[in-house]
């Protein structure tokens, strides 16, 4: 466990960080990528080419009428989000590799949840990873984190008790 202050400070920290820099990649994503094109790093394991999704994670969702995906990509993603805020500010047994791994999840849906509302429910994306054929969607630094987040959490769910004795 880790006392309500220090994890406040992480929780905050890490909002104030992540979610301010995956709005700042996004922001540059929208002013310096052009729409169809594309800029190969790493001998082509990393693209950048400018994408914007009506969906969530891999467009899903995207051919929902305009209401629908409101409801459940905005209303219903800003519920779950808050009360996924209160549960880190708020819980008392919290330690701090879930502490960590619920805040990225959070910084991911804020980030995505920021686009919705300001750009007309759609979500900038800019950055696909591959090998050849073998690639991921287009995604966002928002993604990633709800991603590294999630797996974070899967792994503690499995391997908790080595997690705990060396918190």
């Amino acid at each position: 466990m880790i006392n309500s202050w220090k994890r406040i400070t992480i929780i905050m920290s890490l909002l104030v960080g992540y979610v301010g820099l995956d709005q700042f990649t996004k922001y540059l994503a929208k002013k310096m990528l052009v729409p169809g094109s594309v800029i190969r790093f790493l001998g082509d394991m990393i693209r950048l080419q400018y994408a914007e999704n009506k969906g969530i994670y891999l467009s899903l969702g995207s051919t929902l009428p305009d209401e629908i995906r409101f409801w459940l990509f905005t209303v219903a993603v800003s519920v779950l989000l808050t009360f996924l805020f209160l549960f880190l500010i708020f819980s008392k047994k919290l330690s701090f590799f879930p502490t960590i791994a619920l805040t990225l999840i959070l910084c991911g849906g804020i980030g995505n949840l920021i686009d919705r509302i300001f750009h007309q429910g759609v979500v900038i994306d800019m950055i696909n990873f591959g090998i050849g054929n073998l690639r991921t969607g287009i995604l966002n630094l928002a993604d990633l984190a709800i991603t590294f987040g999630g797996g974070l959490m899967i792994y503690y769910v499995l391997f908790n008790d080595n997690l705990n004795n060396s918190s």
